[in-house]
This record gives structure tokens, C-alpha cells and sequence, in this order.
């Protein structure tokens, strides 16, 4: 099966399979995937990056695919993932950390550090 391997940050390596966007024939399948289009030599470059329960439901109607396709886009490359929301989303925010794709502008921003509070503080 024709594919590739995306790297996330972690050193991870996740396969993906590449479908024209026109031409697909989605089914209802949790996955990750990403908005790309390959560049001369190949290589994939990656403007999107998301997860959904039902990769069918998500690409009928997703908000970033315009976006995508101006910024040269023509493929989706997909990660059937059945593991769930908690594991979709960590692979999604893996790959957006090392590949910091420019339509990912949510997940994006910096993290403000959270301060660790105990004990106890009264209201008022």
C-alpha cells in the first residue's frame, strides 16, 4: 500500500495514506488527517492537521478545506485510528508540534503556564 510516515515531534512515526480529495469516497472511520500537497521532489507539505470520530461526516463539510486548496492542497492523507478521542488527539497535537502547519492557528498558541495552586484559598 502506497503511503508515508509522518514524524511527530515525539520521534514517533505515524502512517498515513494519501487520497486525492476529489476523488475520495469517505466512510464513517475515526481517524487523523491532513490537509497537504506534495512539492516537486515528493515531500509533503502539510497546512492542516485534525482528528474526527467520522472522517465522513468531518470532510463533507470542513471549515479549512477552502483554506487548504488555496494554499495548493489536493490531498488528504489519512490515519484510520480507532483509538479513541484521547489518542487521535495526542497524534493530531504530535504532529502539529513538529510540523506547525499554518491553518492549525488554534492549536497554535503558545500555552500560558498554568500556576499550581494547593490549600486552601477563601472566596471573597
Amino acid at each position: 500500500m502506497n503511503g508515508v510516515f509522518l514524524a511527530g515531534a515525539s520521534g514517533i512515526e505515524y502512517f498515513y495514506t494519501p487520497y486525492l480529495f476529489s476523488e475520495a469516497h469517505w466512510h464513517p472511520d475515526p481517524a487523523n488527517y491532513a490537509f497537504a500537497h506534495p512539492d516537486e521532489s515528493g515531500a509533503w507539505h502539510l497546512v492542516y492537521i485534525g482528528e474526527t470520530a467520522n472522517l465522513l461526516g468531518r470532510m463533507r463539510t470542513h471549515a479549512q478545506w477552502e483554506a487548504a486548496q488555496r494554499l495548493g492542497c489536493t490531498h488528504v492523507l489519512v490515519n484510520l485510528n480507532p483509538d479513541g478521542v484521547r489518542g487521535r488527539r495526542v497524534q493530531e497535537r504530535d504532529l502539529i508540534a513538529r510540523y506547525r502547519p499554518v491553518l492549525n492557528t488554534l492549536l497554535l498558541r503558545e500555552a500560558k503556564p498554568r500556576v499550581r495552586r494547593m490549600g486552601y484559598y477563601p472566596g471573597g
